[in-house]
């Protein structure tokens, strides 16, 4: 079933990052997603009208279509991510566009913007804009040249394997597939046949012995200072996932229970969708420039804590991380290789799934914790939601007891249900506690903001 931000965003309509579209019209959709890259981003939500979901029959098909359109008629090539959300038997195709990094993006021969709620052909002057936009991003770190890396540094079997699954499942167009070189060009990974920071970065044989700060560092503790088990690692970022992924394997608890067939039902301690979503925002977001930075992964036995060199993006707060769709990507050019292999399947949803996830699987709220020129994700097991930090109050216990698990409730229906002799300021803090505590889970934001109950028993 869609999450309840899918449908806030249909009862506000179209505006400047949102566009509803009744239909799958590929003209009109590559219209607007180029207008998005041109500005600031967006989502479209096709097979929806304000405030109502009509559906897109064989989206299946549509999704395909629509992918080698975007793929066939956008130029330069540019990162977009299509997903299919289901809401009572119909499907809505969601289509997240993250700011172009390359502008002016161009769509059959034209460049289109995005002017409030509305898609227009870009007058000289936005053009211009565009052009020095895109002069100002060429200078981030991954665009800088790797001085003294040639080809030999690089694993090109990854590389062609990229290519390979990009023609396949993302329809890219290389100019050259059969070249490593004009892969690599095509992927803005090399320019003027000189390497770039973003190809050590992803395909470089031993990438750290040019940047120390690509090392990934895993540790396994036994209390709060006892490390069991350690690891440094130093394969390139496309590599280390699987080595990662292991490392997790190798030290998540494992609960088991029997089912109602007698049969033994094995369950992780942390959902590995919320652990891999985790992992992909460390590798993808992080500050490559900072050369004292890196990512750690820490187990303990009540939590795992991610952390990753750089501040959030200008005027972003943890509230926007975790309630924002639209992405405002630090490594665009590295994003688009992850997404090219299937690493990464959506922008700028990854905060969402791993708060969906954790309140699926009844884990306390994920905290994210900004400061100390890092950023720090800590999920928490069910081991340490066990015991509430305080006692439910009645009105807390009233809310439990009556709601099922996926009930919705806001505040205002808390107030005055369940409430009513308590200030707005005592009712929010309230659902806030059993959020953190695992029961509710937040979903929304403003006046769309609800709390839907987790599966997490009383």
């Amino acid at each position: 079933m869609a999450t309840r931000p899918f449908l806030s965003r249909l009862s506000e309509g179209d505006s400047e990052q949102v566009e509803l579209k009744a239909a799958p019209k590929p003209e009109e959709i590559g219209r607007s997603v180029c207008a998005f890259l041109n500005t600031k981003g967006g989502t479209l939500l096709v097979g929806a009208g304000p405030g109502k979901v009509i559906g897109v029959k064989s989206p299946a098909r549509w999704v395909e279509t629509l992918q080698r359109h975007l793929a066939e008629k956008l130029s330069p090539q540019a990162l977009w991510s299509i997903d299919v959300e289901d809401h009572e038997g119909r499907s809505v195709i969601v289509i997240d566009v993250p700011q172009g990094a390359e502008p002016p993006y161009v769509y059959e021969d034209e460049i289109f913007v995005r002017a409030g709620a509305s898609t227009q052909t870009a007058s000289v002057r936005q053009i211009t804009e565009l052009i020095e936009r895109r002069h100002a991003q060429a200078v981030r770190w991954e665009r800088l040249p790797a001085l003294g890396t040639d080809l030999q540094d690089l694993d090109e079997d990854e590389i062609r394997q990229t290519a390979q699954e990009g023609r396949t499942h993302r329809f890219h167009r290389f100019r050259d597939a059969e070249s490593t070189e004009g892969i690599l060009e095509d992927l803005n990974l090399s320019r003027g046949g000189s390497l770039l920071n973003s190809a050590v970065v992803l395909f470089g044989r031993i990438p750290t012995r040019r940047f120390s700060q690509l090392r990934v560092r895993l540790a396994r503790f036994s209390g709060e200072h006892e490390m069991e088990d350690s690891r440094v690692l130093e394969q390139n970022a496309v590599s280390v996932i699987g080595q990662v992924e292991s490392f997790l394997r190798q030290h998540v608890a494992i609960s088991s229970a029997l089912t109602d067939s007698v049969r033994r039902a094995d369950k992780p301690a942390y959902p590995w969708l919320a652990l891999r979503e985790a992992l992909m925002n460390a590798i993808v977001h992080r500050d490559y420039a900072a050369f004292d930075g890196g990512i750690s992964i820490s187990i303990y036995s009540d939590r795992i804590e991610f952390w990753s060199s750089g501040e959030l993006p200008d005027g972003m707060t943890v509230r926007d991380l975790k309630e924002e769709r639209i992405s405002r990507l630090r490594n665009p050019d590295i994003a688009h290789v992850f997404w090219l292999r299937g690493f990464v399947e959506a922008f700028g949803t990854g905060a969402a799934r791993i708060l969906k996830q954790c309140a699926l699987a009844g884990l306390p709220e994920p905290e994210w914790r900004v400061g100390g020129g890092g950023v720090r994700l800590i999920i928490r097991s069910a081991l340490a939601a066990a015991t509430p930090p305080a006692e439910l109050n009645s009105r807390q216990r009233a809310l439990l007891e009556s709601l099922r698990s996926g009930d919705p409730v806001t505040v205002a229906e808390y107030s005055r249900q369940y409430a009513p002799n308590v200030s707005d300021r005592q009712a929010r803090s309230d659902l806030s506690q059993l959020t953190s505590w695992g029961y509710l889970r937040r979903e929304g934001r403003g006046p769309s903001t609800v709390y839907v109950r987790t599966p997490r028993r009383i």
